[in-house]
């Protein structure tokens, strides 16, 4: 399924993974930020590579990973 393919770009190659890949070590951080719950709340930006995301796609991210308080978030939001 094309929703759960994740597009990567390391050191500059651009490179494709399943979710299910990066979910393999259980409470690991990547396991985390692809969780379903995280996942769903990404949708928007998720087949944009990174170097496309909006200020407004960076502030959607950081909200929906649990390990960025609250307030990092709203400090950047900010300036």
């Amino acid at each position: 399924d094309d929703k759960d393919t994740v597009l990567l770009s390391v050191s500059g190659t651009e490179m494709a993974t399943k979710r299910s890949t990066l979910r393999i070590c259980d409470n690991s951080v990547l396991s985390r930020q692809f969780d379903d719950d995280v996942w769903t709340k990404q949708t928007n930006i998720s087949h944009k590579s990174i170097l496309e995301w909006t200020y407004e796609d960076v502030i959607s991210w950081m909200k929906g990973i649990d390990d960025i308080s609250e307030d990092i978030t709203k400090n950047f939001e900010e300036n």
